[in-house]
């Protein structure tokens, strides 16, 4: 999978700190994989670490059940490890902003991990060996559609502007192609496991938004600023005091700093008006 992202109105975000952990663990363990392999670039024809940590149905039912989790962290190629890395680097900084750097690694280890249960389920039996983190990227593919559905992305290095959601029905569309069509070398029953998992999970973040924070579980200042951004790009109604959506920004980071209590009357006022404001 090939793309880049261009975010129209938020700016280039800053890397989260999980994402910059998972894209130094995952180049990290390809170099080590290289240097231990005798063919090189290609590591996972008889990589030690792909025989140990590669998901592999006869392995699972041995007890290796470690590999659910090891496997994602694991790339057969340089290209294979690259177009994994792009996605995590232009998608996943924009989801650890809204979700925090905790649900983050969750969304990533989870939909890892089911990719890796349904490859298991509809390949394991072949006797192959599965690596890659594609089915974790495709989750953050599947949460972003969800959560941004009309962001543009653009296809890398094919200049075609998309929205989110077209791109994550486009590589779910392909995957089940390639999958009824026997198509081998690749695990497309790990991308649609992972991505239909981040897509749920990210429909399941945008519904408790939708209903307010209170419906939300330990939603925290990261997620109502993310939220209050979002909402500023909705059409609304011209008001004679328009919110200042830098000086929203402002107040959040000032109570992530300090707390509510070092608001002054204006700030307060500013935040109930960009409440308003963002429910339309």
């Amino acid at each position: 999978m090939a793309y880049g992202m261009h975010s129209f109105g938020f700016g280039q975000r800053p890397l989260g700190l999980m994402v910059k952990r998972l894209l130094t663990i995952n180049i990290a363990l390809y170099v080590l994989e290289v240097f231990l392999s005798p063919h090189g670039m290609y590591p996972q024809m008889v990589g030690p670490l792909a025989k140990l940590f590669g998901l592999s149905g006869p392995d699972i039912l041995h007890g290796m059940v470690w590999q659910f989790v090891t496997y994602m962290f694991l790339h057969g190629s340089f290209m294979h490890l690259l177009m994994n890395m792009l996605g995590l680097f232009f998608l996943g900084r924009e989801l650890e902003t809204v979700l925090g750097a905790r649900r983050f690694l969750y969304l990533y280890l989870s939909c890892g991990v089911l990719g890796g249960l349904g490859w298991v389920i509809l390949s394991g039996s072949s006797g192959a060996t599965c690596v890659g983190a594609s089915g974790a990227v495709f989750g953050i593919v599947g949460a972003f559609a969800a959560l941004f559905p009309e962001r543009r992305v653009v296809l890398f290095p094919i200049p075609i502007t998309t929205s989110a959601r077209t791109l994550a029905i486009v590589f779910a569309v392909a995957s089940l192609l390639m999958l009824r069509g026997g198509a081998g070398g690749i695990a497309h029953a790990a991308h649609l496991a992972g991505g239909i998992a981040g897509y749920l999970y990210g429909r399941h973040i945008s519904d408790a938004f939708r209903h307010g924070a209170s419906s939300f579980p330990r939603l925290s200042l990261t997620d109502i600023k993310a939220w209050l951004r979002r909402r500023q790009y909705r059409v609304i109604p011209k008001t004679e005091n328009p919110v200042n959506w830098a000086e929203v920004d402002a107040v959040l980071d000032k109570v992530r700093r300090f707390g509510v209590n070092s608001l002054t009357v204006p700030e307060k006022a500013l935040l109930d008006r960009a409440s308003k404001a963002s429910r339309g």
